[in-house]
């Protein structure tokens, strides 16, 4: 067994290029659904001192932002549309793992086949080119969903640690409290 550096070596070289990128995209939205996430907060304080249900000392924004009271409402309007197309870049990376995932195996299949193909079955070459390669495509697509949505979960969980770690402490203690009947499902 090789060093870790190795491993992740063969795992890169078995992925291709082009889909290790795109899984550092991946990194990258959910760093961005962190913050988008992040920002909500923010937004509905504007939106509630645009509604006159709340005095702009009571927040934590800038008072040139609360000048106008339609500011609020726009925000959160912007925050919708923006949190949207997050949502579907996220789920059109994912699949572009996925399909990316695929084209390279195939191909490697392909090149395989036209190039030693008489040592190697036919029938043994179809299901690798087909099914596996589909079985693959699918646990690579829910590894990107996987890594994007761990990395903005890691996220928040240093964000509540850092601001606020014994009451992080005992929220996580209560979920687990109330998850744990819930395991047997």
């Amino acid at each position: 067994m090789g060093s870790f550096k190795e491993r992740l070596q063969k795992f890169k070289l078995f992925l291709g290029r082009r889909v290790w990128n795109l899984f550092l995209v991946s990194i990258g939205i959910g760093v961005a659904w962190f913050l988008v996430d992040l920002s909500f907060v923010y937004v509905v304080q504007a939106c509630l001192v645009s509604l006159g249900l709340a005095q702009p000392a009571q927040t934590t924004l800038p008072t040139f932002l609360l000048q106008d009271p339609l500011w609020g409402l726009g925000a959160l309007v912007a925050f919708g549309l923006f949190r949207s197309a997050l949502l579907g870049l996220r789920f059109y990376i994912t699949g572009m793992l996925s399909q990316e995932f695929m084209y390279f195996q195939r191909q490697r299949v392909l090149e395989l086949s036209f190039t030693s193909g008489a040592n190697h079955p036919t029938a043994e070459l179809v299901d690798l080119f087909s099914e596996r390669t589909a079985a693959a495509g699918i646990v690579i697509n829910h590894m990107g969903q996987t890594i994007l949505t761990c990395m903005a979960l890691f996220l928040f969980a240093c964000m509540g640690f850092f601001f606020a770690p014994m009451e992080f402490a005992i929220g996580l203690f209560l979920f687990g409290l109330a998850a744990w009947p819930l395991r047997s499902l």
